[in-house]
């Protein structure tokens, strides 16, 4: 294994330290969640910004930079998803009267958004760059629902244990989630309330011409809006956008 250096491996720890619920924190508070001691911290965030991977604030603090979001989008790029989902996204906006998602399931067991059409006002509650656990939304429970029951608990577990996200530590809950994703599974899409607001979102997995899940497309309105009837018609016209979502998929790796 080649030699690591260390200053570097450091100055990751506090880029991953950095969370969407923690927005600035100061010197005192990266050293606290990286264990790195003061000192080091502040020369690491220093040089982090004079990179643009860090911002510093004029009260104080530090907050993530501009350079991040250029390398994650040269990133998320790479794997085609927004080009190939974007076309679906349109009609899907246009049919369904609805707010459009697309996002991508990451290490780890999260889900990343990428890509939004239609109303603005629901736009703001799921920003680009976001991250969920995937056990906690929707998109990601379809995301979850295509794997085998031993690797979701591997990934509820990593989730949980990643920068302090809230897992499934209730069992009775748990099982709850595997009946959910296995019906979820049966359907092909799933549909639930998205927390801290009044809309309700539902969601079909993603794939890459492989097979393998790598996201989910979603639509989110009103919970008012959202009947039994309306939850299966989205269903099945989510699972179309996704089918030819993933044909673009494998159009563009040919």
């Amino acid at each position: 294994m080649a030699e690591l250096v260390e200053s570097v491996v450091k100055a990751a720890r506090v880029l991953r330290s950095f969370e969407p619920h923690t927005g600035a924190m100061t010197v005192r508070q990266i050293s606290a969640r990286t264990g790195i001691p003061r000192s080091t911290c502040h020369a690491l965030c220093t040089t982090l910004v004079e990179v643009r991977l860090l911002e510093a604030l004029p009260e104080g603090g530090y907050r993530l930079g501009p350079a991040t979001a250029w390398l994650g989008a040269q990133v998320f790029e790479r794997t085609g998803l927004v080009e190939a989902a974007t076309p679906a996204m349109h009609t899907l906006a246009r049919s369904a009267g609805a707010h459009v998602d697309l996002s991508q399931y990451v290490h780890k067991g999260w889900m990343v958004f990428l890509h939004h059409i239609g109303d603005p006002r629901i736009r703001a509650s799921n920003r680009v760059g976001s991250r969920i656990p995937a056990h906690e939304c929707a998109e990601g429970r379809a995301a979850l629902s295509q794997f085998e029951a031993l690797d979701i608990r591997d990934i509820v577990i990593r989730a949980s244990g990643d920068l302090g996200a809230p897992g499934v530590q209730d069992p009775a809950a748990y099982d709850q989630l595997l009946r959910a994703l296995s019906e979820a599974r049966s359907r092909g899409y799933v549909a639930m309330d998205r927390s801290g607001t009044m809309l309700r979102t539902v969601a079909a997995p993603l794939r890459d011409p492989d097979g393998a899940t790598v996201g989910a497309l979603s639509v989110s309105m009103s919970r008012q809006a959202v009947t039994p009837s309306r939850v299966a018609a989205l269903g099945e016209t989510l699972r179309a956008a996704c089918h030819e979502t993933s044909q673009r998929l494998a159009a563009r790796s040919r």
